[in-house]
């Protein structure tokens, strides 16, 4: 898990580079660990922590800390020789969302990322993240763009989950369907059932996210069929089963 607060990173003689890396300090006391060990006389309580080391190191892919250090910096152009002293409030924001994205968390908590970041920037990186989000905005474009489900704080003091961003709420949320339901139409104060549904169906309109990854859809899908023309045309050679079991 990793967080990138509303607080701006302190200013201080720090390098861009360091405090990114800082990011993966978790990671690093780990490789830390297994080298001391590897280099070490080990019992056998020690040999079971090596080997428990190497599967962890192996299975999150971080023996080149270095090499994501420089990734995320190259992604988000930062400035790596620079000083943070030196930096000007959004540059230090930016820095700061590079040291909660390095170490690519399953889990990144936002807490109104878009202060003092640069919103475009900021969406690029996280309509491609793979993990989950949960995210504290006032901005409500940023959540239509990047959220595929909302958690809304109901006026009976529940949560309540939607799909979709704040637009797909706000048209047919509670507030606005209650509005347009007449009197004589409700039950108890309940909405009638043909506009539950209605808002059933309506609640399911595609995040920019998912909208995003249907536009893709057919590019993948016509690269995945010539993919298969191509093994059909090699399968359908008569010297095909003449090869190696390996390389068929």
């Amino acid at each position: 898990m990793s967080q990138l607060e509303q607080t701006l990173l302190s200013t201080s003689d720090e390098t861009v580079c360091d405090v990114v890396r800082e990011g993966m300090s978790e990671q690093q006391a780990l490789l830390d660990e297994y080298h001391r060990l590897s280099n070490s006389k080990l019992d056998k309580a020690e040999l079971k922590r090596l080997e428990d080391l190497q599967h962890q190191i192996d299975s999150s892919g971080i023996w080149n800390i270095d090499q994501q250090v420089e990734k995320i910096i190259s992604q988000l152009s930062l400035p790596r020789s620079r000083k943070l002293n030196e930096l000007s409030g959004g540059w230090r924001r930016r820095v700061a969302l590079g040291k909660a994205l390095v170490s690519e968390p399953e889990l990144l908590l936002l807490d109104e990322a878009t202060n003092d970041l640069d919103v475009e920037v900021l969406e690029q990186r996280l309509v491609d993240y793979t993990g989950t989000l949960l995210i504290v905005s006032h901005d409500r474009v940023f959540l239509d763009n990047v959220v595929t489900s909302i958690l809304v704080f109901e006026a009976d003091g529940g949560v309540k989950e939607y799909v979709g961003g704040y637009n797909e709420w706000a048209k047919r949320g509670n507030a606005l369907t209650e509005a347009d339901v007449p009197d004589e139409l409700r039950i108890d104060g309940q909405q009638p059932n043909h506009v539950q549904a209605d808002n059933a169906v309506i609640s399911r309109k595609l995040s920019y996210k998912l909208q995003r990854e249907l536009d893709e859809l057919p590019l993948l899908i016509k690269t995945l069929e010539n993919d298969i023309d191509f093994l059909q045309e090699q399968i359908a050679q008569p010297s095909f089963y003449d090869k190696d079991y390996e390389e068929t």
